[in-house]
This record gives C-alpha cells, sequence and structure tokens, in this order.
C-alpha cells in the first residue's frame, strides 16, 4: 500500500455527470500536481489505468468526462519525447465564469 491519500473537491464528488472512477481519478491528478512548480502532472494513460485497477481505455474515459465538465485541461507537447500535461483546476470551468459575471 502507498504512502499518500487523495482529496476529492466536493465540486467533483457532486458532479452527477462524471462517473465515481473519474472523480477518485480527479483526487489522483491533484495528488500528482500537487507541489509541482506549475501545477501539472504528467501520467500517462498505462499509469493511471495500473493505480485504478482498471483498463487504458477507461483511464481516457475518465479524463475524458473530467475535461468536459472543466475539472481538467490537458496540453499534448511533443518536444524530444511525446506526452500529455494535465492540469487540475479548482473549480470547473463553468462555474468559474458565472463567478466572474
Amino acid at each position: 500500500m502507498k504512502n499518500y491519500f487523495i482529496l476529492i473537491p466536493g465540486a467533483v464528488l457532486e458532479n452527477d455527470n462524471i462517473p465515481d472512477g473519474a472523480k477518485i481519478l480527479y483526487g489522483m491528478i491533484l495528488s500528482l500536481a500537487t507541489g509541482t512548480s506549475d501545477g501539472r502532472c504528467f501520467a500517462r494513460n498505462s499509469y493511471l489505468a495500473k493505480n485504478l485497477h482498471t483498463t487504458e481505455r477507461t483511464a481516457q474515459n475518465y479524463l475524458e468526462a473530467l475535461r468536459n465538465e472543466g475539472f481538467i485541461e490537458t496540453e499534448l507537447v511533443n518536444c524530444g519525447w511525446k506526452g500529455r500535461f494535465i492540469r487540475p483546476l479548482a473549480l470547473p470551468m463553468a462555474a468559474q465564469q458565472k463567478e466572474g459575471e
């Protein structure tokens, strides 16, 4: 067993539009990104799937659900290596826009 814990914000936990596994994934992403200089993490689908005890396709679907609801941003990079950064957002983008009105 690993010695870490995850936090899942209420806005994520109470969102009925994303599967429960995606909610756990958000907590993992938040944990991985905490303490990084730019607030984002690098994690392959295979790593996420292994830690969630699911398939890579399911992990990809969870990421898509989180992105569609505005809980994460992803950035594809190709600078000598191909990958993707994931940035957890404190509030979904839609909620941020409503607060700014």
